[in-house]
Formats: C-alpha cells, structure tokens, sequence
C-alpha cells in the first residue's frame, strides 16, 4: 500500500471518528427589513411585530426533548425573538425590546443534516415574514444604530445581573431567565449604554 493511499485511509477514519465523537446544532440571528424599507430593530420594531412571524411557524413536538425551552416562555418553537430582556426589579422579565429572529436547529450527527434544516427552517421563516411585511437581510451589526441606551434606564437588579455575568462569564445556573438577548456586561458602558458594534 502507498503511503498516500495509507494517508487517505487515515484521514477518512479520523473523519470518522470525529463524527462519532460529536453531535452539532446550529443558530443563526436573522434580521429584518420593514415594509418601508426601513431596518426592524428595537427603535422600529415592538415584539409583537416578530412574535406575528414566530406564531405562523410550525411547532415539531419532538424538538423538545433537545432544545431549552426556557421560562420565559418566548423558546416555543425552533425559531423565537432575539432581544434584550427588560426585568422588574426582581426576576420577573417585563418586555423584550427586538433584535430579530433567531432560528436554531436541532441535535445532528452530521453537518450536514444541520445546514440542511437550517436552510428549511430560514426559508419558512422568509415565507412566514413575508405575509407580515418583513423581509430578511444578512447584516454583521446594526447598520443605524451603534449604541443603545435602555429606557428607563437599568434598574438595580439588571445591573447586579450583567455584573454577576461580567465577573463570572455567565449568567448563574439557577438564573430561571437566562435567555434570548442578554449582552455582557463588559459591553455597557459607563453611563449604562450598550455597545452594538
């Protein structure tokens, strides 16, 4: 046997093995364009405009033995609201100001299968938005706003939570609301404002 067909041989079972060892899932943030034209973010946009576009998508009962639902009650589906949760000052979230749609697939073995419902789930989520008068746009960051400031202002407990988050690098286990849109705190600045960028 050549050592090149010994090689291929190798890096076929490597690949292999990899496989076996393990399992991928992926998420991916949509943006939006409104019927305007306009950028569908939080100055533009209220959640109950994307919540319209989540209520159209199918539910498959058996996502729910791999995907966090969560207690907040806005993970129902594969697709939900990506946003930046506003709590009272307690734990109990009070409104979540939009960023987009976020679609995550469930658990495959292969890369494949994952890009492929992916892709399924992302052309649903088109048709669906399309009938509310959204359409998709692929952006890196918010192309007309680069700070945003909460309003009112972050109360006592939303700061203790980003500052347990910034010393610790998550939100703590026992946290029933650790979920869609919470930024580190290392992205506030100073005077509480959130960096975009």
């Amino acid at each position: 046997m050549t050592k090149h067909r010994y090689d291929s041989l190798q890096s076929k079972y490597e690949l292999q093995v990899i496989y076996m060892m393990f399992n991928f899932g992926i998420e991916h943030e949509v943006a939006f364009l409104n019927n305007q034209g306009k950028f569908a973010d939080f100055s533009q946009t209220k959640f109950a405009d994307f919540h319209q576009i989540v209520e159209k998508l199918p539910i498959y009962a058996d996502d729910y033995a791999q995907l966090r639902v969560g207690d907040a009650g806005i993970k129902q589906k594969r697709w939900y609201i990506e946003g930046f949760e506003r709590f009272a000052d307690s734990e109990q979230m009070i409104e979540c100001l939009p960023k987009g749609i976020e679609i995550r697939t469930t658990i495959h073995s292969d890369i494949q299968s994952t890009i492929t419902e992916l892709s399924e789930s992302f052309h649903l989520l088109d048709s669906a938005a399309s009938t509310c008068g959204f359409s998709p746009v692929l952006v890196s960051f918010n192309p007309s706003q680069s700070v945003f400031e909460p309003d009112p202002p972050l109360n006592d407990f939303e700061l203790r939570r980003r500052e347990y988050q910034f010393i610790h690098g998550a939100i703590p286990a026992n946290d029933k609301h650790a979920c869609s849109g919470m930024l580190p705190a290392n992205q506030l600045n100073v005077d509480g404002a959130l960096s975009l960028a």
